[in-house]
């Protein structure tokens, strides 16, 4: 199973996640099978009964453990693993059901006020959930490119661009971890609003 976790870690769009039940099968892949060169091969667990119990157990369990060089396809990429797990680790699951929570309650309010919008159309059907992603459009056929480009030069909040069904959209993805509805809906709602009145007041 594979994952992008940039969004949610804050890490650089190069960074993602394998998961699997069997770590042979990754080693089958990535290592370099029976012409292993003698300098990336695991470390020996020889000597481990001359320092104290706990430090042997951790020696041994190292010179054991699969090297990292043959668990990926790209051995010279910067270790996005380190950065990943100190994020997981100090925001926690708790942590991250907040801010993800936060995330969904922000998106979910915003897409209400999008279908009940006069100047937007809200790209989704009255049933379908609504995780994080936001898609929408002017109204009455307006140029989705120009309202992107107002919203981008006001600099208060970003969308970019999308297709929908063969026409030109805006995607809203939310994914900064201190975004709430307290905080961001009220202003992220103006420049909707503001945007919506400029092309329908161009339009005419």
């Amino acid at each position: 199973m594979g994952s992008d976790p940039d969004r949610l870690t804050s890490q650089p769009y190069d960074c993602g996640l394998f998961y699997t039940r069997r770590t042979p099968d990754l080693t089958a892949v990535f290592g370099p099978g029976g012409a292993m060169p003698a300098y990336l091969a695991a470390g020996s667990a020889a000597g481990h009964d001359k320092v104290p119990a706990e430090l042997a157990a951790a020696r041994h369990a190292s010179a054991s453990a699969a090297s990292p060089l043959h668990l990926h396809a790209e051995n010279s990429a910067r270790w996005r693993g380190l950065p990943v797990y100190a994020a997981l680790i100090s925001t926690g699951r708790d942590g991250y059901r907040d801010i993800i929570g936060r995330q969904i309650a922000f998106a979910r309010h915003v897409a209400q006020w999008i279908r009940s919008s006069a100047h937007w159309d809200l790209l989704l059907a009255p049933d379908q959930p609504i995780s994080t992603i936001v898609l929408f459009a002017p109204s009455e056929g307006r140029d989705a490119n120009e309202a992107i480009a107002r919203l981008k030069r006001a600099g208060e909040i970003y969308v970019g661009p999308t297709t929908w069904r063969g026409k030109a959209a805006i995607r809203l993805a939310v994914s900064h971890w201190a975004t709430s509805v307290a905080d961001d809906a009220a202003l992220t709602i103006a420049e909707l609003e503001r945007v919506g009145a400029e092309l329908v007041k161009a339009s005419t």
